[in-house]
């Protein structure tokens, strides 16, 4: 009869194990080919250099003040400044509308092109492609083109812009109407 173990039930239940096969196929891979393991490893250092050196340099200066104490004067000061709070609202807002949108929009063309057989699967992977290939002050540039038209263009524009355009340039825009 056969026996069969039981797991712990912990999430980190073998990452020893895990951490140790990985460790052992890197040193394989380092042995094989050094000058491409080398130039990832540069790469990763670098690039982990360039996004968490400015994070860290942001969180540090907004913990201390001017003469050098640690403080949390400027947290509280982004609750109390209306433009610095609607900033933060704007952000929190975006942060949380823009991947459910992209979820909304992403999951059920993502399934339909790859699950089943649509008439125009081509033109869809191509459309969604595009939003890799124009840059987002596309969208601004179409805006300040926008100005020119009457009225109407430019709220029915609008409109269609607010996935484009941050949301406060676009409440910034309605209320100068």
């Amino acid at each position: 009869m056969a026996t069969t173990t039981v797991d712990s039930g912990s999430y980190l239940s073998g990452l020893s194990t895990k951490f140790s096969r990985g460790w052992a196929d890197f040193r394989l891979g380092y042995a094989r080919e050094p000058m491409k393991y080398s130039l990832l490893i540069a790469a990763v250092i670098i690039l982990g250099l360039l996004v968490v050196y400015p994070i860290w340099l942001l969180f540090q200066f907004s913990i201390v003040d001017p003469k050098g104490g640690l403080t949390a004067a400027n947290y509280i000061e982004v609750t109390q400044r209306k433009d610095l709070f609607n900033a933060l609202l704007n952000t929190l807002l975006l942060g949380v509308l823009v991947p459910l949108g992209c979820l909304l929009l992403g999951l059920p063309m993502a399934w339909m092109v790859s699950r089943t057989n649509m008439p125009g699967k081509l033109f869809v992977r191509a459309f969604a492609g595009i939003a890799f290939v124009i840059p987002s002050f596309i969208g601004m540039i179409i805006q300040d083109a926008l100005k020119t038209f009457d009225r109407s263009l430019q709220l029915l524009f609008r409109a269609a812009l607010l996935f484009f355009v941050p949301l406060n340039q676009v409440i910034e825009l309605i209320d100068k109407d």
